[in-house]
């Protein structure tokens, strides 16, 4: 979530990233979460936790 919400306001700067259609993702999720309610936050912070765990196993 740090990405979405850390120091910077344009999370693309804040990692450097090159791929542009990574960025616009990153900053397509990042206008979603502002908006959303609480509840969808957590939703998709957990989902995501989620898929790391079963990508890391």
């Amino acid at each position: 979530m740090s990405t979405f919400f850390g120091a910077s306001s344009d999370p693309t700067t804040a990692h450097d990233l090159e791929d542009e259609a990574e960025a616009y993702l990153l900053r397509l999720v990042a206008s979603y979460l502002r908006e959303a309610e609480p509840e969808a936050r957590c939703r998709f912070a957990a989902s995501v936790e989620a898929l790391l765990q079963a990508d890391s196993q």
